[in-house]
């Protein structure tokens, strides 16, 4: 298990907890991890198990393992069913029958054991377990645990044992914070949700806009930069050699490099006919397409026409809407008063338990409205303008102004090498969206 994947299945699963604690021993802290809890998660905590074996326990000496009160017992426990070790157990109170043992199981004098619990913090419980096992005659060379959370400058040996954790406070903040900026605006399980796990995952905001007119461009340009993009944004009725078989092939390439797809229609009509256009004709866009873009200019009316092609598709959750609220042409007539009048419509379809709105094409983020993504066109690393009207930013301007998602098309595909190209844009906007989160 990485970083990422445990900070994302411990936040899905409320384990670890964002807010204002005071720990055991005292300290405050905004972070709190819940791993009693990973008892009710068995397949998560199996994971996190086979990690550390794979990391530390396998390349370990010791003959007995021992989990600590209370999360490490079921550690150990699992360990030690799976890989066939042999468990200890420190009791919290000698018997006062029987054998009177303070130790469970069996060993001898000078066998070596190893430590497993989930969280250091201070330590003091560690140092008064290892001197309990030291006193029954165990060697105690090696703790291995899930997190050390210690500061910095206090960590190292515990009473003269090495420590090992799987991750470290520090290491995990940034992603912790990052989850909770991009997931707490939207409903789990809906498309904005899942677009959030494939940012968080590949970490990246990088769109690709595609305007390219022939199949093969399209197709070469999806599976180049498809392990950098979240999402790749189409013309398709540019592409002059369309069939289904470019679509089929589009498909394959967004599973093979888990991105998602937006086409870029600018439906702008009344209902019936964007009804029409979303589900018929040569294309039939709600097949395929993730997302589309659509103006407000007809207003609410040309919403409901495609939240209900969605929804007698049984598609509810699965398509989405971006809505255009700024543009990047020089003089365009989408002014404050417009923007403002598609954010209520974007405001009234999500007051109406849909969620079909994921987000907005914009140049810059409206402030107070948060539970939508903003995704930015025309950036563009070299260019100020193309002398068609298109002007450019780069993407730290864009990021700094609010958006959530870069839009870049000829500074990839007009470069020399797309390949560079498509990764200098990844690392940059990621980089900046990192920094603006935080």
């Amino acid at each position: 298990m990485n970083q990422k994947d445990f900070v994302y299945q411990l936040m899905q699963k409320n384990i670890i907890k964002y807010g204002d604690f005071t720990l055991k021993s005292g300290q405050k802290s905004n972070i709190y991890f819940d791993l009693r809890t990973l008892i009710a998660h068995p397949l998560i905590l199996n994971h996190i198990l086979d990690t550390l074996f794979e990391k530390y326990i396998k390349n370990l000496t010791f003959k007995h393992i021992c989990g600590l009160a209370y999360t490490g017992i079921p550690m150990a426990s699992g360990i030690s069913l799976k890989y066939n070790i042999p468990m200890l157990m420190v009791r919290k109170e000698r018997k006062e029958y029987g054998t009177k043992k303070l130790i469970e199981g069996l060993y001898n004098t000078y066998d070596m054991c190893l430590i497993i619990d989930d969280v250091i913090t201070t330590g003091s419980s560690l140092i008064e377990n290892i001197k309990i096992l030291k006193k029954e005659g165990l060697v105690i060379h090696n703790i291995v645990v899930i997190l050390d959370r210690r500061p910095v400058n206090e960590r190292g040996d515990i009473e003269g044992v090495e420590v090992h954790s799987l991750f470290k406070l520090e290491d995990l903040e940034i992603d912790i914070k990052l989850y909770k900026k991009l997931y707490d605006r939207f409903i789990t399980g809906s498309l904005s949700h899942k677009l959030a796990t494939i940012m968080y995952h590949k970490e990246t905001n990088l769109v690709l806009s595609a305007d390219v007119t022939t199949s093969k461009e399209l197709l070469e340009l999806a599976d180049l930069a498809g392990p950098y993009i979240c999402m790749i944004k189409t013309h398709i009725d540019i592409v002059q050699d369309f069939d289904q078989n470019l679509i089929n092939k589009l498909l394959d390439l967004s599973k093979k490099h888990k991105f998602m797809i937006m086409e870029d229609k600018k439906f702008a009509d009344i209902g019936n006919t964007v009804y029409h256009q979303y589900t018929g004709g040569i294309y039939k866009i709600i097949d395929w397409a993730d997302f589309v873009t659509v103006h407000s200019v007809m207003g609410y009316n040309t919403f409901q026409s495609i939240d209900k092609a969605i929804k007698e598709r049984y598609l509810n959750g699965k398509r989405g809407v971006f809505i255009l609220a700024g543009a990047s042409s020089d003089g365009n007539l989408i002014n404050n008063g417009y923007s403002v009048n598609t954010l209520q419509i974007a405001l009234r379809l999500l007051h109406n338990d849909t969620d079909l709105i994921s987000g907005f094409i914009a140049q810059e983020n409206i402030k107070g409205f948060n539970e939508f993504f903003y995704a930015t066109p025309g950036v563009n690393i070299e260019n100020k303008n193309d002398g068609q009207g298109q002007t450019y930013n780069t993407p730290e301007t864009v990021v700094k102004k609010g958006s959530d998602l870069i839009i870049v098309g000829r500074g990839i595909y007009n470069a020399y090498d797309k390949s560079s190209a498509i990764k200098e844009y990844q690392q940059r906007g990621w980089k900046a969206l990192i920094e603006s989160y935080l």
